[in-house]
């Protein structure tokens, strides 16, 4: 049959991956036990190789070998044998690779594995077994066992020992990749005689991840299986056809996922076939088809609560989208009436009020948010639409937005907007004369939130009078000490342990034998496995900056060590806060900032969070480089600066910074000088950023930023604004003291804040539950 060949192709189709996986460990021992010089040599050598692969090159490693002795000669012995395996030269690499594994026990899983694959594709299946078993075996657990187990589980299958093949895997089944593992899987127990039960595994996969590329060899064996077992072939289920459409339509295979549906209409019944009915009416509207598919589902008829829940929801999208707002209200209101606690309901009141808040008609969207919140108190999104209700209170000055603050933070107090509601409960006790309160309020949001938004903006009210000479309020104490608000952060622990050290000089040995891919999926296995994150962070962004790989860099200490802003920056090394918010580039970016009077922190903030100091990001718009400059941007630019524009100048970190720069000054002064409102029409548009500064009388920068409709604009402006602070004091001598918000209005607050010698606001980024 043909499962077995699938899996054959498989391996074959991921050969390089794999293989690379193994060379890769062998290079890194290498270069370890070799002295500094010959060490580097080698790492080029085989880098230079890797990337570009020529006669000379290869020559100059063999020359390599040759000279070197004892434990040397093995690291040679193993880089040569794994860049073989890379090649398909496996008699080769089986005999380099077997020369050099008794001298290298640190990475014995990355030879054994080596070893497997080199006997497996040489045909000696008896012999592939045993290595394989050995890197599954390995201490501490290797990256490779999963790899490992299924190449010893296909050769079993080879071998015509199926019911190994089935054991080994069933005892490891969840730990297996998947769908690739089910694959083989279902291989192993249909070579078992167990066509029912292999059926079952590769029904899995062609049902539950219908647009892997396993999908298309399971549908293969599925058809095969189905023709040997007849009436023995295990049954499909409805729930089963439904989930791979309803996953083909989510994945924007929407004629797949239509053609699929409406053939499985006469197959079933009852809440099955009624929720068929609706996904054909919500994939036609993923498709672009709005008014067919609200005149679809309109006119739908179903019986099912369920079903129909779901049905008026997307009918109120439709709606929605069609800008008959009647449609989409009577649509919400037979959802009220009928199926007051479905989440599809949650769904539509949120998705509606989103739309008046984008229009800042409150009168509508508060009524929405308001049945959201109280209907579903339990939902994680309770909190956001609580948030809307409350912001609308505060902002426009009504008398019982200080107890919908604390009623907030005694309903969510894991909120992302707990330090907004203790910042304006500070605010509003300023405002009544309750100075300690005010205090307690903004010390509290220090505590717990330090590199947060709200905790700037509240060191700079801390600093004023007649705060900063308060004592702290009994009263406000007590309400704190009742919240069940977010711990003050612990920070991570750097000291690594034993098995955290082991992995690190893994990870070293591959890294310096030009196998940093290698390295960082050993680190990213161990942030995994082991107990010790935060020295696997330092470690891993340290080898991807060495690469220049920043990007890189800041991606793994951001999922490594995930709670890292709730760290005081004196509660871990600066390595690491460096490491999190690196200045590459320097020179290029203070020259230029300083050329348009603008805070070198602050241009770096904004680079980090556009483009993570990737010169070469480019964003879904097409925006290009570290500044994120469109390229009729950089034309338009080049022009006022007398450049001759080329587009491959946006990649070029010196000349995306002189544009990028330019354009950012330009941008604020247009502004009358508000960073606030810069900084959102630099992500947003500035057309609407200036329709959101006339939706209030804001008295300070942080109450136009909390106005934003657009989550991820609001959370742009926070975030630039916090690493801007963050910047000036890890990079800057003194940190400034003067406040920039404050003041009257929004523009006087900030005027000063893109001199170099001027605070920002900083802020804290939440969930993007609103998108442009």
């Amino acid at each position: 049959m043909t499962i077995q060949h699938s899996w054959a192709q498989t391996i074959l189709a991921r050969r390089h991956k794999r293989v690379r996986a193994a060379a890769f460990c062998l290079v890194a021992v290498l270069c370890a036990t070799a002295p500094p010089a010959p060490a580097q040599q080698l790492d080029a050598l085989v880098r230079a190789q890797r990337e570009k692969p020529t006669a000379a090159t290869a020559a100059a490693l063999r020359a390599y070998r040759k000279v070197q002795t004892g434990v040397k000669a093995a690291l040679a012995d193993f880089a040569l044998g794994q860049l073989d395996l890379e090649n398909e030269r496996n008699e080769s690499a089986l005999a380099n690779l077997q020369a050099a594994a008794p001298k290298l026990p640190l990475l014995s899983d990355y030879c054994a594995n080596g070893i497997g694959r080199a006997l497996f594709f040489l045909g000696k299946k008896p012999e592939s077994i045993r290595a394989p078993e050995t890197a599954a075996a390995n201490q501490p657990v290797s990256p490779l066992k999963n790899q490992a187990l299924l190449l010893s589980a296909q050769s079993y299958i080879d071998l015509e020992e199926p019911a190994r093949a089935v054991e080994l895997l069933r005892r490891n089944l969840n730990q297996l990749p998947m769908p690739s593992g089910l694959i083989i899987y279902g291989t192993a127990l249909a070579a078992a005689g167990a066509g029912s039960a292999a059926a079952v595994q590769m029904q899995r996969v062609y049902y539950e991840f219908p647009i892997s590329a396993e999908a298309e060899t399971a549908a293969k064996d599925l058809a095969e299986l189905e023709s040997r077992l007849a009436a023995d072939y295990p049954p499909v289920t409805g729930a089963a056809l439904l989930g791979r459409a309803t996953k083909l339509s989510e994945a924007g295979k929407h004629k797949e996922a239509l053609v699929e549906l409406n053939a499985m209409l006469p197959k079933l019944a009852g809440l099955e076939r009624d929720l068929a009915q609706v996904r054909i009416g919500a994939t036609r509207l993923r498709a672009g088809e709005t008014l067919p598919a609200l005149s679809y589902l309109t006119s739908l008829n179903v019986k099912s609560p369920e079903a129909d829940a779901e049905r008026l929801h997307y009918a109120a999208t439709a709606a929605r989208r069609a800008a008959r707002l009647d449609d989409a209200h009577q649509a919400l209101h037979l959802l009220d009436e009928h199926h007051a606690q479905s989440p599809w309901r949650l769904e539509t009141l949120i998705s509606v009020g989103n739309h008046y808040l984008l229009l800042n008609q409150p009168e509508m969207y508060d009524p929405l948010f308001r049945a959201c919140a109280d209907s579903f108190p339990s939902e994680a999104r309770a909190a956001y639409c609580h948030w809307r209700v409350t912001w609308n209170s505060y902002l426009n000055r009504q008398g019982g937005a200080g107890a919908l603050l604390k009623r907030h933070l005694e309903l969510f107090p894991e909120s992302e907007q707990a330090p907004a509601a203790l910042y304006y409960l500070g605010r509003l006790s300023e405002d009544s004369g309750d100075a300690a309160a005010a205090k307690s309020y903004y010390l509290a949001i220090l505590a717990r939130y330090p590199n947060y938004y709200y905790a700037v903006v509240a060191r700079e009210r801390l600093s004023e009078r007649p705060v900063s000479a308060a004592g702290l309020s009994p009263a406000v104490g007590t309400i704190l000490s009742a919240l069940r608000l977010t711990p003050a952060g612990s920070f991570g622990d750097f000291q690594p342990d034993q098995a955290t050290q082991l992995r690190i000089e893994r990870a070293r040995l591959l890294s310096s034998a030009g196998f940093a891919d290698m390295a960082e999926t050993e680190l990213r296995f161990a942030a995994k496995t082991d107990s010790k994150p935060a020295p696997l962070a330092i470690e891993l962004a340290q080898s991807a900056s060495r690469r220049g790989a920043f990007d890189k860099s800041l991606r793994y200490i951001k999922s490594v060590s995930p709670g890292y802003l709730n760290w005081d920056l004196k509660s871990a090394p600066s390595t690491f806060w460096l490491l999190a918010f690196p200045m590459p580039f320097r020179q290029s970016l203070e020259k230029h900032s300083k050329q348009n009077d603008l805070d070198p922190n602050l241009v770096a903030a904004l680079v980090r969070q556009e483009s993570e100091f990737d010169p070469k990001a480019v964003s879904r718009s097409r925006a290009v480089g570290l500044t994120q400059v469109l390229p009729g941007t950089g034309r338009e630019i080049s022009r006022k600066l007398g450049l001759q524009y080329r587009t491959s100048m946006l990649y070029q970190p010196d000349s995306n910074l002189q544009l990028g720069t330019f354009y950012l000054k330009r941008l604020v002064d247009s502004l009358d000088g508000n960073w606030e409102a810069a900084l959102a029409a630099y992500n947003a548009g500035k057309s609407r950023t200036l329709k959101w500064l006339s939706w209030g009388q804001f008295r300070e920068p942080s109450e136009f930023i909390e106005t934003i409709p657009f989550y991820e604009t609001r959370d742009y402006v926070q975030t630039v604004l916090r690493n801007a602070d963050i910047y000036r004091r890890l990079y800057s001598a003194t940190a400034a003291a003067v406040p920039s918000s404050g003041g009257n209005s929004s523009s006087q607050a900030v005027r000063s804040a893109g001199r170099p010698d001027a605070p920002d606001s900083v802020a804290i980024a939440p969930s993007t539950l609103l998108n442009p």
